[in-house]
């Protein structure tokens, strides 16, 4: 197994962590399971952790919330029962960043919020899983989301009121000052931080508290750094720290991110925690210029199938004359690394939910075929269409249609 962090420092600090696990364990005459090291890993990705207790030969045994699938003693598909709180929203999508919170994490959240909130409005920046049951508690509750489709799931689901799409890289039109809590957990990259910090302040009115999602020290080289920015970015915005609760929010592990570590001949489940700081704003934080989309963020057209979502990229300019496709991954199919730090993010065109990726010759043809999907045709019939198309070749037909067998199935 292959590491993704192979960065020398971090390896050392990451072989020091899980010394000092096994260490613990032995002391108390016990032996750690595989997801025992992994969630004490303090956010290493769990390829990483196997790998390093593989060069360690650090013993463990696995069980069904982690196991190396290359050895064949576990079966492909093995996943913890228990009742998902984020059933009315389609599928997470890894261009999303969307990771939510477990079933049992959220009522713990949303008591904190509550009790923080003395009857106050409370704003929610992106965090979606968290609304309902705010909302349904009674809590004056703001959502803040950019995802017109999952705010939309919200509304189908019978939540008219508290809804706001808004790409919170900008600077808030209205709700400034008037909250008394608000929970920001945004993509664990230090552009994205600014920006929901900044949104933040200006939510907040003096005194309020800010609770925020940090990624921990091992999530990737850079981690200790960016936290201290974070820290630093979190000052100039109006903030003082009052508190860190490391790992008190834990994260299902969506299905893209599963796709991936399986890809990866692993299977690990809920097994990502985020630190949670509190902050109190204490004073105002002067107005920054407008934040431009970060580098590497492509605009996404997307389609449901389902609960699946489809993500075609938005491309400007001439297209090729012919349909093709290929795997985005050189490895196959399924992106095998959920990191925006990928080397092959970029030449990602089409992405599923589910994870598969791939480069595109002539994605304004795909998306024709994958709007009559998503008005309930079947795929027999999408087919049958394709096939009468006289501006599509007969070897692109098969190209088209392979594909869509491919992000549907």
């Amino acid at each position: 197994m292959q590491p993704f962090n192979v960065d020398e420092v971090y390896a050392k600090t990451l072989a020091e962590c899980l010394c000092t696990l096994y260490n613990e364990a032995t002391l108390a005459k016990r032996r750690y399971s595989l997801h025992q090291f992994i969630l004490g890993a303090r956010g290493a990705y769990p390829v990483d952790v196997v790998a390093m207790l593989q060069q360690l030969n650090v013993p463990y045994y696995e069980d069904k919330w982690a196991h190396d699938l290359s050895t064949g003693s576990w079966p492909v598909e093995v996943d913890i029962p228990r009742k998902s709180n984020t059933s009315i929203f389609a599928d997470s999508h890894p261009a999303d960043y969307d990771w939510r919170f477990t079933a049992t994490n959220i009522p713990v959240l949303v008591e904190a919020l509550a009790d923080s909130s003395r009857g106050g409005a409370i704003a929610l920046l992106g965090t979606k899983t968290l609304f309902s049951p705010l909302y349904d508690k009674g809590a004056q509750v703001t959502l803040f989301n950019k995802s017109a489709a999952l705010l939309s799931d919200l509304r189908k689901a019978g939540y008219q009121k508290g809804l706001v799409e808004w790409d919170l890289r900008e600077p808030l039109a209205d709700g400034v000052n008037k909250y008394q809590v608000a929970f920001a957990d945004p993509p664990w990259y230090p552009d994205y931080y600014q920006a929901f910090l900044q949104r933040a302040s200006e939510l907040l009115v003096i005194g309020g508290t800010l609770y925020l999602s940090v990624l921990p020290i091992l999530t990737r080289p850079s981690a200790v750094v960016d936290r201290a920015d974070i820290l630093q970015e979190a000052t100039q915005a109006g903030f003082d720290l009052m508190r860190q609760e490391p790992g008190m929010l834990s994260y299902e592990t969506p299905l893209f991110e599963r796709q991936a570590l399986s890809a990866q001949h692993l299977s690990c489940t809920d097994w990502r925690l985020g630190d949670l700081w509190i902050f109190q704003k204490v004073r105002r934080n002067a107005p920054i210029q407008p934040q431009e989309t970060p580098v590497g963020e492509p605009q996404w057209d997307e389609y449901r199938i389902g609960t699946k979502r489809i993500k075609v990229r938005v491309k400007l300019g001439c297209e090729e004359s012919l349909f093709a496709y290929r795997p985005a991954d050189p490895t196959g199919n399924v992106f095998t690394q959920v990191s925006r730090r990928s080397p092959f993010r970029n030449q990602i065109d089409v992405w599923s939910s589910d994870n598969q990726a791939y480069t595109v010759s002539r994605p304004s043809i795909l998306k024709l075929y994958l709007s009559e999907l998503e008005r309930d045709s079947s795929l027999e019939s999408v087919v049958d269409v394709l096939k009468k198309n006289k501006d599509v070749s007969g070897a692109e037909g098969e190209e088209l249609i392979a594909l869509l067998q491919r992000l549907v199935q």
